[in-house]
């Protein structure tokens, strides 16, 4: 079971399935900090709010993330500059400041507690080529006003004050109690399966049942649907994520290898290619920059928050709210959904071919013809291909090894007990049943 930290040590509010027809004004699809911190942002307005969560709410990526709220994000601000310009990355900065503040203070304000703890953030380098990357990053931030020292620790690293850490699940359930209090509907495992364009509105299959509703917010993580092809402008990234017994009050992030570091009260959680406790998902936009504002009238998606979701949900839901009001926003045309960048995207062409390449051509070639228990894998039977998983007690499971999403070849991960598609990342578990999406249906199982 894919359980995290954050899930054992908070009680989880239980909704009902939708087990009717309904209307509403504004419905929220999707259930993690981006939904309902949009729901907490509009509230406020006369109009009713549904949000449907296909499982548990902040069950994916928002309970199983590290939980960094920060300015630093990886080598951002230099990749704004070289493949948009100086003034993308500095409106970009600011929005994740003014983030940084505005959970500030929703957390005082709504007296949330969430641990929230301030700490020292650094990125971090031993790679002698990485130095002048770091250098660079410095420079950006120097330039924007803020503070960064070198903690001297490794061979370069830039670091900053001020930043903060908190529980995620305990922030996103207090604001759930906070939008109850105004009559928000709440549905768990409730999954939208179709979704038609009306005159007046949108009708939304859910599971058998049906909703009404004026204005639809997207607030997936990843498309399910294939409007505006969005799906194809973003990749899902998968890490993994350990409990170790660590202490200090430093957050740190290597950019020679994927590895990071955020300390707890008694633990820390550490990001490596070793771990194994959890694994979250998050989605990458191909132009280096987040979706989030207006699709069309009605109609509003909030995608791609690449890895950096704490900052990026608050500030979201505040686009959506103030688009949704017709009140200005500083940011609107920075995150609107209506552009793209060639240039950056070249940065993960090499990455997204190699997926396809994996879930299409390579995987032919890649079959077992034994199972140890607890195994799965491509096995070709009487000339055909199938995915099997040898259960602990000695059974075999079979399923079509393809994807029901664009049916590339699944992959079986040892580690985490998953069946896995390269292509688009869909997850399931050992017995084919859906985790992650894009896909919207179980494995295909075959006798």
């Amino acid at each position: 079971m894919n359980e995290s930290y954050w899930q054992k040590t908070s009680q989880h509010p239980c909704f009902k399935q939708l087990n009717k027809d309904i209307k509403t004004d504004i419905l929220i699809i999707g259930g993690g900090l981006s939904g309902i911190s949009c729901a907490y942002q509009l509230k406020e307005t006369d109009k009713q709010i549904t949000v449907v969560e296909k499982d548990l709410l902040g069950c994916h990526t928002s309970g199983c993330t590290t939980a960094k709220i920060t300015l630093l994000q990886d080598l951002i601000y230099q990749k704004l500059v070289k493949h948009y310009n100086i003034e993308t990355a500095y409106l970009y900065y600011q929005s994740q400041k003014e983030a940084i503040k505005g959970i500030k203070d929703l957390i005082e304000k709504e007296k949330i507690d969430c641990c929230l703890k301030e700490c020292t953030m650094s990125l971090y380098t031993d790679n002698l080529k990485n130095v002048e990357k770091l250098e660079k990053e410095q420079h950006y931030l120097q330039l924007f006003g803020e503070t960064v020292f070198d903690n001297q620790k490794h061979l370069k690293t830039i670091s900053l004050h001020h930043q903060y850490i908190f529980h995620p699940l305990k922030y996103l359930y207090h604001l759930v109690k906070c939008c109850q209090k105004k009559n928000v509907q709440f549905y768990e495992h409730s999954r939208v399966d179709k979704i038609i364009k009306r005159k007046n509105g949108f009708l939304v299959y859910v599971q058998g049942h049906r909703i009404i509703c004026q204005d639809l917010i997207h607030a997936s993580r990843y498309p399910f649907i294939k409007k505006g092809f969005y799906f194809l402008k973003m990749f899902q990234s998968l890490e993994s994520i350990d409990l170790k017994q660590r202490t200090g009050n430093q957050c740190t992030l290597s950019i020679d290898i994927t590895e990071s570091y955020r300390p707890l009260k008694n633990h820390a959680l550490v990001i490596n290619s070793k771990s194994k406790d959890w694994f979250a998902q998050d989605t990458i936009p191909l132009r280096g920059i987040p979706y989030m504002g207006r699709y069309k009238e009605h109609e509003y998606f909030i995608y791609g928050f690449q890895k950096w979701g704490m900052t990026n949900s608050f500030l979201a839901s505040k686009i959506i709210k103030d688009l949704y009001l017709n009140n200005d926003n500083a940011y609107l045309s920075l995150f609107s959904c209506h552009y793209y960048s060639l240039s950056y995207s070249k940065i993960y062409l090499k990455q997204m071919l190699h997926h396809l390449y994996l879930g299409y051509v390579k995987f032919h070639f890649h079959t077992k013809k034994n199972l140890q228990r607890g195994q799965g894998g491509l096995m070709k039977i009487n000339h055909k291909l199938y995915a099997v998983y040898l259960d602990k007690q000695g059974i075999y499971h079979y399923f079509s090894p393809y994807c029901p999403h664009l049916k590339g070849l699944l992959s079986f991960d040892e580690k985490h007990q998953i069946w896995h598609c390269p292509c688009h990342q869909s997850i399931f578990d050992c017995y084919g049943k859906l985790i992650e999406g894009p896909c919207l249906k179980d494995m295909n199982k075959q006798k």
